[in-house]
């Protein structure tokens, strides 16, 4: 349910949000919240279903949202069971989003004549702080949902 309003946002909300070419990514941030809340399979599942979903409505090749969201699901449900306090979970989410992006543009770059370093400086690092502020935002929202984690 929550992947499905998620998805519905990242294409037809998220672009309004956009500064630039930055945009934030409530995908990852749902897949992260799957990994947190349920574990490492239903993390690694989640992010693979909506990656691929996404990757279907997104210009790039099919998959490559998938592998780094099937990734950062996958370490988000590695850590559920140490139940981490919420500002740990703050700080692991930023290092979830991070690695994410740096996945995805690492294998976007395979396609473009562009370098790898650029791509961390102009895309990974603003989305990943942009995508965090979101996710910031919306965990102060529903903050006793996720403490509950």
């Amino acid at each position: 349910m929550i992947g499905s309003i998620a998805l519905i946002l990242q294409i037809g909300f998220v672009p309004l949000l956009e500064i630039g070419i930055w945009r934030p990514d409530l995908i990852v941030l749902v897949i992260i919240y799957a990994g947190f809340k349920q574990g490492v399979l239903p993390g690694t599942l989640t992010g693979f279903l909506l990656g691929v979903i996404a990757d279907l409505f997104g210009p790039g090749p099919v998959g490559i949202t998938a592998f780094g969201g099937s990734i950062a699901g996958f370490l988000a449900g590695q850590l559920r069971p140490l139940k981490l306090a919420y500002n740990a979970q703050l700080l692991i989410g930023i290092v979830l989003i991070l690695i994410n992006s740096l996945i995805f543009f690492y294998i976007y770059q395979l396609q473009v004549e562009t370098t790898y370093l650029y791509l961390v400086f102009s895309r990974v690092f603003p989305n990943t702080i942009y995508t965090f502020m979101i996710g910031f935002f919306l965990s102060l929202f529903f903050r006793s949902k996720l403490e509950t984690i």
